[in-house]
């Protein structure tokens, strides 16, 4: 098949490329390649309206969170993609499903397992936060009016079902602990526990 910028950018075909980041070997091709052909940022759908990337109100919504980033801190990563405006770290926000305002401290940009703070972003940029449990997949920030993004289309698949065998209260915790991990990580989700009686003998 012939490549067609148009038809890989209406999402009808999807370039393969071929290489090791192990061995630094096609790495640089890749990245030439995403710059060329990626699309710059586009405009997203609100409630109030559409908003365009080069509007001066700051706004950035978000897309994924995963939990321990970091082993050794237990955190949780908020993933933000800037859709308009700047974005400036330590910068005041409101937070448009909690009604309130919240300070952006910690941000990052993470690339494979290596992390730097964040100074400043703009739209179309990904921006990493630490998440104490204020920010859910979808959520809408900004520095403007309150604002909310139309909703990230819904998996495709049959969602997760977790199904543990609590067997001893160790064990038992410790799934649970699994479970609430897996949970902040993908709201769709679904739970199923099934718990035994400890076998006697």
């Amino acid at each position: 098949m012939r490549f067609e910028r148009n038809t890989f950018l209406s999402g009808g075909l999807t370039p393969v490329f071929f290489g090791s980041a192990l061995n630094n070997f096609g790495v640089e091709p890749f990245f030439r390649a995403l710059l060329d052909l990626a699309p710059p940022p586009g405009s997203r759908t609100s409630d109030l309206g559409v908003v365009d990337p080069t509007a001066p109100t700051f706004s950035a919504f978000v897309f994924k969170i995963q939990a321990n980033m970091d082993p050794l801190q237990r955190d949780r990563m908020a993933f933000l993609r800037v859709c308009s405006g700047r974005f400036e770290r330590d910068m005041t926000v409101y937070h448009s499903r909690l009604r309130r305002r919240i300070r952006m401290t910690r941000p990052h940009r993470l690339f494979a397992q290596g992390r730097e703070a964040v100074d400043e972003a703009y739209p179309g940029d990904v921006i990493g936060c630490v998440n104490p449990g204020i920010f859910a997949i979808g959520d809408t920030v900004t520095d403007g009016p309150p604002v909310a993004f139309e909703p990230l289309p819904r998996q495709r698949f049959r969602p997760h079902i977790l199904q543990f065998d609590l067997r001893d209260a160790a064990q038992g915790r410790s799934a649970l602990t699994e479970q609430a991990r897996r949970i902040r990580e993908d709201p769709e989700i679904r739970q199923g526990l099934c718990r035994r009686r400890k076998e006697e003998g």
